[in-house]
C-alpha cells in the first residue's frame, strides 16, 4: 500500500466525493506532487494545491459538461509517469476560471475536430484533438508542459547506466549548458549511453568524463559517499533561440479558420531550467515567441524540415502564422512567493503575423486585464502593450 496514492485518494473523496479518484492504492509509489502531499516539508504547496483542487470541485459539481476531463486530470496527477501534464492542466483551468469573463459555461474540453480544419492534415492525419475550446471568445487552446527535455534525456541515460553496472554508491552528476538544443541530446541518445557505459572503470574507479558527442556534456562521478557540484552556463537568448522549434512539433494543434493559443506550464518540479529571475524568464519567454513567430518570414524553409512528421510542402513561415498566442503560465504553488491571482503569474505574447488574429473586443481584451500581454513583431522589440 502507498502512503502517498492514499491520501491523495483521500484528499480527492473529501473534496470530490466519493468515486471521483479512482487510482490503484495498492501501487507502491509517488510523484513529486503526492509525494509532498505527505511531507512535513512543503506545508505551503499542500495548502495552495488544495485550494485548487477546491476550487475546481466547484466548476467540476456546477458544469456537468467539464467532469469527465476534470476528473481524468484529477486522476493522472497521481500517475508516475503523466502527472506533469494533468498538473498543468489543472493549473491552466484554475487559472482561466478565476476571471468572471472565461466562464466554464462557455468552455468545452477535449475537443476532436476533423484534421482538415487544422494543420494536423498536413501531417496525414484524419483528426485533430486539442485540449479546449471557449466559444465566448471563439478560440482553441492546447496545454503544453514547458518541460526541461534536455535534463530528462540526460537523467534517464546517468538512471539506466547505473541501473546497468549496478555498482554500490556510485553517483553520476551531469553537467551541461542549459542553452544547448535538445534535439542534439535526442538525436545522439544511443551514442552517449554508449559513451557513459564505455567511459566508466570500476577498477580504475573513474572521476571525470568529458563528452565527445555534445558539446559542454561532462560528467563528475563518486565513488561512495562525497560531495560534487557542476557548472553550467545559461544565456536565455541563446536558450531561446535553440529551444523555439519545440513550437514546430505542436503544429497538429494549430487551426487554419480560428485563433490557436498554445498555454505552456512551467513548474519547478518538472519546468525547464531556467534561473528563477523574472527578467530573465521575461527575455526567454519573449525571444522564444519572437524566434518562432518571425524568424522564418521570407525564407524559404519547409516545415518538414524542422518536424520530420509534416508530410506536405508547407513553408515553415505558413506554420507560424496558425498560432496566434503563446501564453506561459509559471505556478509558484510551492513557495506561494507570488501576488499573482492563485500564485500563478501569466505572459502573453501575441503574433502580429498571425492569419487568424483576436478581435479586440475579446480575447485581447482579457489578456490585457489579466496577463503581462506583450505584442511581438519583427521590426522593433517587443514592448508592453498600451
Amino acid at each position: 500500500m502507498s502512503v502517498a496514492r492514499e491520501n491523495y485518494k483521500k484528499i480527492i473523496d473529501d473534496i470530490f466525493g466519493i468515486g471521483v479518484c479512482t487510482i490503484d492504492t495498492s501501487i507502491d509509489n509517488k510523484n513529486n506532487v503526492i509525494g509532498a502531499l505527505v511531507s512535513d516539508q512543503y506545508t505551503t504547496f499542500t495548502t495552495n494545491f488544495l485550494y485548487r483542487l477546491r476550487r475546481l470541485s466547484k466548476i467540476y459539481s456546477e458544469n456537468e459538461h467539464l467532469r469527465d476531463s476534470i476528473q481524468q486530470a484529477v486522476n493522472q496527477v497521481a500517475d508516475i509517469n503523466n502527472w506533469d501534464g494533468a498538473f498543468s492542466e489543472l493549473t491552466v483551468l484554475d487559472y482561466f476560471f478565476s476571471f468572471p469573463d472565461t466562464g466554464a459555461e462557455h468552455l468545452k474540453l477535449d475537443v476532436t475536430i476533423p484534421a482538415a480544419e487544422t494543420l494536423a492534415s498536413e501531417m496525414g492525419f484524419c483528426n485533430a484533438n486539442l485540449d479546449g475550446h471557449f466559444s465566448n471568445f471563439d478560440f482553441y487552446f492546447d496545454t503544453k508542459v514547458l518541460s526541461d527535455k534536455s535534463g530528462q534525456i540526460v537523467d534517464g541515460i546517468t538512471r539506466q547506466v547505473k541501473k546497468r553496472l549496478d555498482i554500490p554508491g556510485l553517483t553520476i552528476h551531469p553537467s551541461f549548458n542549459g542553452d544547448l538544443p535538445f534535439e542534439e541530446f535526442q538525436k545522439n541518445r544511443n551514442k552517449l549511453l554508449n559513451e557513459l557505459l564505455n567511459g566508466i572503470h570500476q577498477k580504475s574507479k573513474t572521476s571525470y568524463i568529458k563528452s565527445t558527442i555534445v558539446e559542454s556534456l561532462s560528467y563528475r562521478l563518486l565513488w561512495g559517499a562525497g560531495v560534487s557540484s557542476g557548472e553550467s552556463e545559461y544565456s536565455p537568448i541563446q536558450h531561446a533561440k535553440n529551444h523555439h522549434t519545440l513550437l514546430f512539433q505542436h503544429v497538429k494543434k494549430f487551426h487554419r479558420n480560428k485563433p490557436t493559443v498554445i498555454v505552456f506550464v512551467n513548474f519547478p518540479w518538472f519546468g525547464e531550467k531556467i534561473p528563477p529571475l523574472d527578467d530573465v524568464k521575461e527575455s526567454f519567454y519573449s525571444n522564444l515567441s519572437k524566434n518562432f513567430f518571425n524568424g522564418y518570414s521570407g525564407k524559404k524553409i519547409l516545415g518538414r524540415d524542422i518536424n520530420g512528421k509534416i508530410k506536405s510542402g508547407i513553408l515553415a513561415s505558413d506554420v507560424t502564422k496558425h498560432l496566434s498566442a503563446i501564453i506561459f503560465m509559471d505556478d509558484h504553488s510551492i513557495l506561494g512567493d507570488c501576488n499573482e491571482k492563485n500564485h500563478i503569474k501569466a505572459r502573453s505574447y501575441l503574433n502580429n503575423e498571425a492569419k487568424n488574429d483576436f478581435s479586440e473586443a475579446g480575447f485581447i481584451s482579457f489578456l490585457k486585464l489579466n496577463t503581462e500581454i506583450l505584442r511581438n513583431t519583427n521590426r522593433t522589440p517587443m514592448s508592453h502593450a498600451p
